[in-house]
């Protein structure tokens, strides 16, 4: 298995707009992945988790 790295919930947040932006862009889910260097389940998780939050209150969500 590849190296796996944990990403902060700030970093989480940013790759999230940056999806938002190549969504708008009209990339498809697989190509903003490969984009953002993760996978496009990890990206589907992202948004269920973190999707409406700004890096603040991620941060304060990874640390309960």
């Amino acid at each position: 298995m590849a190296g796996r790295k944990r990403h902060s919930a700030e970093d989480i947040v940013r790759k999230l707009r940056r999806a938002d932006e190549l969504a708008a862009e009209g990339k498809t889910g697989e190509e903003i992945a490969a984009d953002l260097e993760v996978s496009a389940a990890t990206l589907y998780n992202w948004r269920r988790q973190y999707g409406g939050m700004d890096a603040d209150a991620a941060k304060e969500l990874k640390e309960l």
